[in-house]
């Protein structure tokens, strides 16, 4: 009956609609900008393995591709604007992501695409500069990554970038440098159905 198949049809897009929770181990990565000097980009800093998570809306349009809405905390660590200007830091991306499974293997690749809104606690004693007079402005996220369905859960390989944009005025002057954040995670995630 027309009441049973707009029920099945229901259910199916219901099904379709997942809550995924993630979580990544950051491997070492580096930050790179610009010298004032040369103009030439070059990595300024090492950065140490941490946590990150994110918290994903997916829409699954067809068994081999889905899109989803993300928000995540990442931890940036060091951020060098100048002569060791540095702190613990921390980033929150909100993203769009599309995801797409390789012929009929659980094998995917996906790439996200949004803006990262970034948290400083910078200052440098040394210099005089407190956390009031260092801004971070927010910037770009992006990455692309590769992994395997494995039912609901999701193991995977992530490589991401962030820009930082820090401006901090110093014996009169105001100094300025554009960052670019480069990471390597690994992750594991859980899809939750929607309407459950």
């Amino acid at each position: 009956s027309k009441e049973i198949n707009d029920a099945e049809i229901e259910k199916m897009s219901e099904v379709n609609k997942f809550i995924r929770i993630k979580g990544n181990f950051d491997l070492p990565g580096q930050i790179e900008g610009k010298s004032y000097s040369t103009n030439i980009t070059k990595k300024l800093a090492d950065l140490e393995s941490g946590i990150s998570g994110m918290v994903e809306g997916v829409y699954r349009i067809n068994d081999k591709n889905e899109i989803a809405l993300g928000l995540g905390i990442q931890g940036i660590g060091y951020l060098d604007t100048y002569y060791g200007v540095q702190a613990n830091n921390y980033a929150i991306p909100f993203y769009v992501s599309a995801k797409h499974n390789l012929f009929k293997l659980p094998l995917y690749v996906k790439a996200l695409f949004g803006v990262t809104y970034n948290i400083t606690a910078q200052e440098n004693p040394t210099w005089g500069l407190a956390e009031s007079d260092v801004e971070i402005d927010h910037g770009f996220y992006g990455g692309l990554g590769m992994g395997v369905d494995i039912g609901k859960f999701e193991v995977e390989a992530l490589y991401s970038i962030n820009t930082i944009n820090a401006t901090f005025q110093y014996s009169g002057s105001e100094y300025s440098r554009e960052l670019r954040n480069h990471r390597i995670s690994l992750g594991l995630s859980y899809a939750f159905d929607w309407n459950k």
